[in-house]
């Protein structure tokens, strides 16, 4: 499975993914570009999963007919140590993610 980080997610996060083919925004060089650009990008490019800290994508822009799924991260803290403290989450949502769908992955009390 393919999976590209958004620019807004720390970078470094790849090795924690073993078995997964990851790559991040920035070192696609799509750093800047807006985010409907961008979702084709992602997706002319073969990623099945982005993972963003963007929660208005879903809600700005119409995502029907997406073959990418979005993961919107809301982890408690920030950096690559947050994230990687979703990981267990990520993992389970990826082992059953279908495309098109939009989830929201959360560690915060409330």
């Amino acid at each position: 499975m393919r999976i590209i980080f958004d620019e807004n997610i720390p970078e470094g996060l790849d090795p924690h993914f073993k078995g997964y083919d990851c790559s991040h925004v920035l070192r696609m060089g799509w750093s800047g570009i807006s985010n409907g650009s961008l979702l084709t990008l992602i997706e002319d490019n073969g990623f099945q999963v982005f993972l963003t800290y963007d929660s208005g994508i879903p809600h700005q822009h119409n995502l029907d007919g997406r073959k990418i799924a979005i993961f919107v991260l809301k982890p408690e803290g920030q950096g690559v140590q947050s994230i990687l403290a979703l990981k267990p989450k990520i993992l389970a949502e990826l082992a059953s993610v279908q495309e098109g769908e939009v989830r929201t992955i959360t560690n915060r009390k409330s």
